[in-house]
């Protein structure tokens, strides 16, 4: 219910303070690099497959990676000027292999006026180039 709650407060003010859309989303890929962090170090892969995430301000959010996406609804929106940092406390791994129907946490960053992000992620800190979906209708 507090879930619930702060959602729908997000959904009353987050329109008139930060001047968008929920139907608005926003489509991240880390196009350049994979990085790769743990126990405080950080490990950098030029060859991989990239990762894509999507946001939407309604609250749903997906990060889509190799066999599968982690997927489910924001606990945490903020838009702060040109920043919007979206949090998921419980994305669900929808894919194939061990970590099948695990839920883990997620954040992504996105700076909507350079419209880049910094993504992390069962282990991954990204940077990605992202493209905004205007409001249909």
């Amino acid at each position: 219910m507090n879930r619930m709650l702060h959602l729908a407060c997000a959904a009353l003010i987050l329109p008139p303070i930060a001047g968008i859309s929920h139907a608005e989303s926003w489509n991240c890929r880390n196009k350049a690099v994979e990085i790769s962090c743990g126990e405080g170090e950080c490990t950098v892969s030029r060859d991989h497959t990239p990762m894509a995430v999507t946001i939407f301000l309604s609250g749903d959010m997906s990060f889509c990676a190799y066999s599968g996406c982690w997927q489910g609804s924001a606990t945490d929106i903020l838009a702060t000027g040109q920043y919007l940092t979206v949090t998921g406390a419980r994305l669900r791994w929808t894919g194939t292999g061990a970590a099948s129907g695990e839920s883990i946490a997620g954040s992504a960053t996105v700076d909507r006026k350079n419209r880049t992000a910094t993504v992390m992620i069962a282990g991954f800190a990204h940077p990605m180039t992202c493209e905004r979906n205007p409001a249909s209708g």
